[in-house]
C-alpha cells in the first residue's frame, strides 16, 4: 500500500499512482511502448513531498537503475553498481535522448520492479542491491 502518490513519468507522458496495483499497470505500459521503441525506456518515480527521485528503465531483461536525493545542482546520485569486469554498453532513452550506461550496472528486470514498489512503499533507497555514491 502506498502511503503517499508517487508521479511516474516516461517519455511524454506524467501520471500519478496511489495505489501499487496502479503503479505497477503504468510500469506495464510504460513496458509495453518500450518493446514498440525496442529500446529500453526510463521511467521515474517521485514519492509526493519528498526529495528523491528513484529511476528504472522498463523494456527489456534488464534494468539500470538510479537514486537521486536533492535537487540540481545539490544532489547525490547513487547508481547501481555490480563489480563485474567491462561489458558492452546497457543502451536506452531518456526523455526522448539516447543515453547508455556499462552494462554491469544493470540488473534483472524482476530485481528492478521490486525495487521500484520498496521506493514507491518506503519512499527511500532500495536496500539489497549494490548502490554506488556518486
Amino acid at each position: 500500500m502506498l502511503t503517499r502518490p508517487v508521479g511516474v513519468s516516461w517519455e511524454d507522458h506524467h501520471q500519478v499512482a496511489h495505489t501499487c496495483s496502479e503503479l505497477n499497470r503504468l510500469l506495464d505500459t510504460a513496458t509495453r511502448e518500450a518493446e514498440l521503441f525496442e529500446i529500453p525506456v526510463a521511467v521515474e518515480l517521485v514519492v509526493e513531498a519528498s526529495s528523491t527521485v528513484f529511476m528504472l528503465t522498463v523494456g527489456g531483461e534488464r534494468s539500470m537503475l538510479t537514486y537521486a536525493v536533492g535537487v540540481q545542482p545539490h544532489f547525490t546520485n547513487h547508481y547501481l553498481l555490480n563489480g563485474n569486469a567491462l561489458e558492452p554498453l546497457f543502451a536506452f532513452l531518456y526523455h526522448g535522448s539516447y543515453s547508455e550506461v556499462d552494462d554491469h550496472r544493470t540488473v534483472p528486470m524482476a530485481a528492478a520492479r521490486q525495487a521500484a514498489l520498496w521506493y514507491a512503499v518506503q519512499g527511500e533507497l532500495p536496500p539489497k542491491l549494490p548502490w554506488h555514491i556518486v
